[in-house]
């Protein structure tokens, strides 16, 4: 395991870490008014879904990427087959054009 912590892109982590800090101090920020509300705590839910997203990243950092790459396909299947049913890009009653029907333009 150091081993493999030995390997890790270090400047990227440190960004990541940072950028995530920079987040949770914008929302904290964001949450401190005269008035409470459901923003005042918004940040504690982002830093246990942060906390979650950390855990999934142990768990994967420690599978092999032969099993990752094995069951790709079965994760990602129900996805693909659930998400043909969805309208594509540009279709439906929405299209790419609307913009310009629009009273704004």
């Amino acid at each position: 395991m150091a081993a493999r912590i030995r390997e890790l892109d270090k400047p990227l982590l440190a960004v990541t870490l940072l950028l995530a800090a920079f987040g949770l101090a914008t929302l904290y920020s964001a949450g401190q008014t005269d008035v409470p509300s459901f923003v005042t705590t918004i940040w504690l839910k982002q830093l246990v879904w942060l906390g979650v997203a950390l855990v999934a990243v142990i768990l994967v950092f420690r599978v092999s990427p032969r099993l990752l790459e094995w069951a790709t396909p079965y994760v990602y299947s129900p996805r693909r087959a659930a998400s043909r049913g969805s309208p594509s890009p540009g279709t439906g009653w929405v299209s790419h054009r609307s913009w310009r029907s629009s009273p704004w333009c």
